[in-house]
């Protein structure tokens, strides 16, 4: 591994128990996953934000908006930004997935648990595969990951 894990934080946590309509009993939770990403020569800073709301037509049982900060430090200079930030999200979501687990159980209902992301599987699966030439997609590209200047 290029990069040495320092630790996480939890910036920012809400959930809110939704009163479900009487006599709904299927639910569709879509869970937006936001990764933001700022690197310096020396360090980086990965952050996973996890946003879940109902609606009246596609109701949730809950609301939740999760923001978990991830530090580290870069061991290799000339590594790939795409790598880093594979890399990164390989080690935080986990802690993010239990977190929003153990928050939802908490709650008095069943857990919550995000869907496993392989942050090196090809997007698209069912898609046309690129030619050979072509960069190699992964996973993670299906997430929006946008660069911030502070987390």
């Amino acid at each position: 591994m290029n990069l040495k894990f320092l630790g996480y934080k939890v910036n920012e946590s809400n959930l809110k128990v939704n009163d479900v309509p009487k006599g709904t009993v299927n639910f569709t939770v879509n869970p937006s996953i936001q990764m933001d990403i700022k690197k310096d020569p020396k360090n980086l800073v990965l952050a996973i934000s996890v946003r879940v709301v109902g609606s009246d037509e596609k109701p949730s049982p809950f609301d939740l908006f999760v923001k978990v900060t991830g530090n580290f430090a870069v061991t290799q200079d000339s590594l790939d930004i795409n790598k880093m930030r594979i890399e990164s999200s390989r080690v935080l979501f986990p802690y993010v997935r239990a977190y929003v687990s153990s928050l939802t159980a908490l709650s008095g209902m069943p857990p919550y648990v995000l869907p496993l992301i392989d942050f090196d599987a090809p997007i698209n699966q069912g898609a046309p595969q690129p030619p050979q030439s072509a960069p190699k997609k992964s996973g993670i590209d299906g997430i929006k990951i946008t660069p911030i200047d502070e987390v």
